[in-house]
């Protein structure tokens, strides 16, 4: 049996779980959808499994745990301040979508803006907004530092975020330019992110932090964590 037949028989996509156990996820923090959004997190969870062999979207070691590992992590930002808004939402680096795509589901009126240099992840992304009829979401297939000096970008963003993506320094030197007035850069992080704040240019930044670890299972024993930065200019 060759390395992906072996993939596929240890992955399936089984829907009825993956809905019982995202139902599950979201009632123990308190976030309620209805069978609407439900559905179509299930749809963005289900095309993430079918295109990940192809495009690489998220770790192979992940492909069985796409549910709790990136869609509900990622909804955990709505916890945060400022995205229950109509909001305008860049997502850099976006990957799969995430944080961006699950966060415009919950949240329909964000206007979702998604970077991602990677053609083939690019791809993923039209082909899903298309299929899951979001509206209002743009994809840039560029470099995000190359997006940040085009005049139709800049300024225009109320929250700027990404995931997985760079050191807190890096990711905000890239979002600085995309912030308007009243911007807030909103990053998820690990465990790290104490000493990674301690590279930021405190005079230029106010940075707060909110600790989300207690929301995530911890099953197989070993601990884990989840911090969210919370960002913005100090001359705004």
């Amino acid at each position: 049996m060759n390395g992906q037949n072996c993939y596929e028989k240890k992955y399936i996509f089984e829907r009825d779980d993956e809905g019982k156990k995202l139902n599950d996820l979201l009632s123990s923090v308190g976030i309620s959808l209805d069978s609407r959004k439900t559905g179509l997190l299930l749809d963005y969870s289900e095309l993430i499994f079918k295109w990940n062999m192809k495009s690489g979207l998220v770790s192979k070691n992940d492909a069985g745990s796409i549910m709790e590992r990136h869609i509900f992590e990622s909804l955990l930002l709505s916890k945060t301040c400022c995205l229950s808004e109509d909001i305008r939402l860049l997502d850099m680096g976006a990957g799969a979508g995430l944080p961006g795509i699950p966060l415009k589901i919950w949240n329909d009126k964000i206007e979702l803006t998604l970077i991602e240099s990677n053609r083939k992840k690019a791809l993923f992304l039209e082909y899903a907004a298309d299929t899951l009829g979001l509206g209002s979401v743009k994809i840039f297939s560029d470099r995000i530092e190359d997006l940040g000096g085009d005049q139709k970008m800049i300024d225009k963003f109320d929250v700027v975020t990404a995931r997985a993506l760079a050191p807190l320094v890096q990711l905000l030197e890239w979002a600085k330019p995309f912030l308007n007035k009243n911007g807030k850069c909103v990053f998820p992080k690990g465990s790290r992110l104490i000493e990674e704040i301690e590279d930021v240019d405190m005079q230029e930044w106010k940075v707060s932090a909110e600790d989300q670890s207690k929301y995530l299972s911890s099953e197989s024993g070993k601990e884990k964590f989840l911090h969210v930065a919370i960002c913005v200019l100090t001359n705004t």
